[in-house]
């Protein structure tokens, strides 16, 4: 990360906004991977404070949606519905079905936490049907998981079944041990509920 903080002090010293911006979004990234949503609340903002600036709809947007996420990251549900409605719309706007469905997934997200929960699974099912669309199977698991959450809440428990069963084939497809491990416990929790 430290590189990336340089990267920012050069950009700051050259009054360069764009790669200010960007490495602001690399560090939202470096940030949530880190577990640390405030951090990458605080940087999520700064890239969108730059990029409306710059007069950039696209990236815009996806600070937008940066914003949201960490936002609901963070408990600020109406704050993140606010700024992910934008992004959406400025998504839908510019045809970034990639922007679009990552979107779809945080408000699913945000609609779940709020207790929306059939609001929750129709955002959270677009995103997997654009993901798919784009081939993007790594970001359909991470959907299908987060998916079987509003269905049990809302005791769909075979629906929650079916979507963490493909999510679990996915990723273990992808080699992603620790999600897979994840939802094989989700799964057992859900047949001893409904058991």
């Amino acid at each position: 990360m430290g590189h990336l903080f340089e990267a920012l002090t050069l950009a700051e010293h050259h009054h360069d906004h764009a790669n200010q911006a960007h490495t602001h979004q690399a560090l939202v990234l470096a940030w949530t991977q880190r577990g640390d949503d405030r951090q990458a609340l605080e940087h999520a903002t700064q890239a969108l404070r730059l990029y409306r600036a710059l007069d950039n709809p696209v990236w815009e947007a996806r600070a937008l949606n940066a914003v949201g996420w960490a936002s609901a990251r963070v408990g600020e549900y109406d704050r993140s519905r606010d700024h992910c409605q934008a992004a959406l719309t400025l998504h839908r706007r510019n045809h970034n079905l990639d922007g679009e469905a990552y979107t779809l997934d945080s408000l699913g997200y945000v609609a779940h936490h709020t207790g929306h929960h059939q609001q929750a699974t129709h955002h959270y099912r677009q995103a997997v049907a654009l993901f798919r669309s784009l081939g993007n199977a790594s970001a359909a698991a991470d959907t299908l998981d987060r998916l079987g959450h509003p269905h049990t809440a809302l005791g769909q428990h075979h629906q929650a079944r079916t979507v963490w069963l493909e999510a679990l084939e996915l990723y273990r497809m992808q080699h992603r041990s620790t999600d897979a491990d994840r939802v094989q416990q989700q799964l057992k929790s859900l047949d001893q509920h409904t058991s």
